[in-house]
């Protein structure tokens, strides 16, 4: 009599708890945002990348004419090195260290910039994207919205709202 007793309030207790479970589920709205495809897709985002392009360019070019004086600077000290004087020898190689050693100061310099221009666009982005986000939870009416590869979303039918964030983002102003 006591194990169907405890079966008896085992079966209504699990009757009670998956009523629950299943009238939450209801209530409850999760979205998904990918945040590169925003970054990606969107207006913003593209514009950005542009401008990072743009100096990475500038930068590359400047950095292949100093690679291209560099490089001469080398042949020229090769093929003189052995018939110059120790001391003449002494110098151009002196020289020739200086100039490379600025050319590695000059790429460090110009990763340094690239980096800081990118978290600063990144910054403002993220920021914006989270507005947009915000505000769609509120309107829309979502309980959650993860990130999809930061929240390891692995499954998620219908949920993605990564469109319509970009669809928003692009029109702010």
């Amino acid at each position: 009599m006591f194990k169907s007793l405890k079966l008896f309030f085992l079966i209504i207790g699990s009757f009670f708890i998956l009523t629950f479970v299943a009238s939450a589920a209801d209530t409850s709205k999760i979205g998904i945002i990918d945040f590169q495809k925003v970054i990606e897709n969107s207006d913003k985002g593209k514009a950005a990348s542009e401008e990072i392009n743009k100096e990475v360019e500038k930068m590359r070019q400047n950095l292949g004419k100093e690679s291209i004086e560099l490089k001469k600077m080398k042949e020229e000290f090769d093929k003189e090195s052995a018939v110059i004087s120790k001391e003449k020898r002494e110098e151009k190689e002196s020289k020739l260290n200086d100039k490379m050693l600025k050319f590695k100061e000059l790429q460090k310099k110009y990763n340094e910039d690239t980096n800081k221009l990118y978290q600063k666009l990144m910054v403002k982005i993220n920021q914006d994207i989270l507005k947009v986000i915000e505000e769609i939870g509120k309107k829309k009416g979502y309980t959650l919205i993860l990130e999809k590869a930061q929240g390891g979303v692995l499954y998620a039918p219908d949920i993605d709202i990564t469109d319509q964030v970009i669809k928003e983002y692009n029109t702010l102003k």
